[in-house]
């Protein structure tokens, strides 16, 4: 959520990563974001929109939280299957015991759920945004 802000809130623009829809008018300051072009962050997801009002809307912004355990759940998930015997990796090609028949994903797939929970973990941390804690 972008917004054009004075003394009250003029313009409301949402930004998703594929497009943006602005509303209101073109008074008080563009965000600095919108100055810079600066890209939509997929890292994060809007779970709350957060203002204040009197008798205008006076300030509107947004809590996010990190998509860190959307990306990489799938992941965790299977590995804990796999580990409790409640699910098994796809049989490679029997006839020349190769990856060949077997897409390339899956092969890598596979050979994740059976590395060390060290390399495991390094390798997942790879696929989520860093944070940043005091």
């Amino acid at each position: 959520v972008r917004t054009r802000q004075g003394d009250i809130t003029d313009q409301i623009t949402i930004c998703t990563n594929k497009r943006a829809v602005s509303f209101g008018g073109t008074g008080g300051d563009p965000d600095p974001r919108d100055v810079s072009n600066t890209p939509v962050d997929l890292t994060k997801r809007v779970v709350a929109l957060v203002g204040s009002f009197h008798g205008v809307l006076s300030r509107i912004g947004t809590v996010s939280i990190l998509r860190n355990w959307e990306i990489i759940s799938d992941f965790v998930l299977v590995r804990e299957l796999v580990e409790s015997n409640r699910a098994s990796p796809k049989p490679l090609n029997a006839k020349r015991g190769t990856f060949q028949n077997v897409e390339k994903e899956e092969a890598v797939l596979q050979e994740l759920m059976k590395v060390d929970t060290g390399i495991f973990r390094h390798v997942l941390s790879f696929l989520i945004a860093s944070v940043v804690s005091d």
